[in-house]
């Protein structure tokens, strides 16, 4: 993935936007160890200057897991996200990267028979094209 649809991603998901784990705790370790490796690995990129630069003025949280200087790919997470039309879902989001580049393949999943797996498939219904 490119340095600054890596950002990109990294502030959507760092957006504060909902997602937390099923113990409640936020899933944000991983995902901030990720954009370290990505400064670390691209360092004159300014996007990333300025993403971690606006993450770490709007949140304390953001600062404190920066500060760590944990660095790793994001590989896996299990959150509950809060869908607009689809409401709590449990979902678990796999990342899949090259070893070396900045290919990656993002896997949402739910688990067979739940009710997140339901609601998943009732909305691919909806995305369906009409015959």
């Amino acid at each position: 993935m490119p340095p600054r649809r890596l950002a990109e991603c990294s502030t959507h998901s760092l957006g504060l936007c909902g997602s937390t784990t099923p113990s409640g705790n936020t899933s944000y370790e991983g995902i901030v160890a990720d954009l370290r490796l990505a400064a670390g690995r691209y360092p004159r990129d300014e996007t990333i200057r300025a993403i971690v630069e606006a993450l770490t003025l709007r949140s304390d949280d953001f600062t404190r897991l920066w500060n760590s200087e944990a660095v790793a790919p994001h590989e896996h997470a299990s959150e509950i996200v809060q869908h607009p039309d689809l409401g709590r879902l449990e979902i678990d989001c796999d990342v899949l990267n090259r070893e070396r580049g900045d290919l990656r393949v993002v896997v949402y999943t739910a688990q067979a028979g739940s009710d997140a797996a339901q609601a998943l498939r009732d909305l691919a219904q909806t995305l369906r094209p009409r015959a």
